[in-house]
């Protein structure tokens, strides 16, 4: 739009560029902050979203196994990591991964597929779980991270976060 707005008001362009050098730039992470750079934004604040929300009460306990949980959008199963998921289900025997969001076929007993399901069911199935897990290369702070820190379950993450662990590779995770 602004760059049809551009096209039609002399001196638009001007204007867009100068409100956008005097605002403010929040992002979730180091990597969507260091792509604003790469645009020529030059002051650019990472300050996560879940900082400072805590309406969801803590109902992590202690449970065997351990159940962690991922979702995905549809058709994105390979982006949010299921792929991953299979690939250390045999080294993580005393896991259970819960993966919800779409299909999946797994050779793993330890991997339940959940597909698509409605956002209250989830998170009735996922409020006493141990671990939310992102497995993303790039994409905005997830609900499954804020969820689990908020409900006082592990979160772990691909993508580095301030207080949440992170992982480089899957013998790391």
């Amino acid at each position: 739009k602004l760059k049809w707005l551009s096209r039609f008001m002399p001196g638009f362009k001007f204007l867009v560029k100068h409100i956008l050098s005097k605002a403010q730039h929040w992002c979730e992470n180091h990597i969507e902050r260091d792509v604003l750079l790469g645009w020529g934004i030059e002051v650019v604040y990472v300050m996560p979203s879940y900082f400072g929300n805590t309406r969801l009460p803590i109902t992590y306990f202690h449970s065997k196994p351990a159940k962690v949980y991922l979702s995905t959008g549809k058709g994105r199963q390979k982006e949010y990591g299921f792929g991953i998921i299979e690939d250390i289900a045999d080294k993580c025997p005393k896991i259970e991964f819960h993966l919800y969001g779409d299909t999946w076929q797994t050779k793993h007993k330890n991997v339940i597929i959940h597909g698509r399901v409605p956002i209250e069911q989830m998170n009735a199935e996922t409020e006493n779980m141990q671990c939310g897990l992102r497995l993303n290369d790039f994409d905005g702070f997830s609900e499954i991270l804020a969820k689990a820190i908020l409900r006082g379950q592990y979160a772990i993450s691909k993508i580095p976060y301030p207080y949440i662990p992170s992982f480089k590779n899957n013998k790391e995770l």
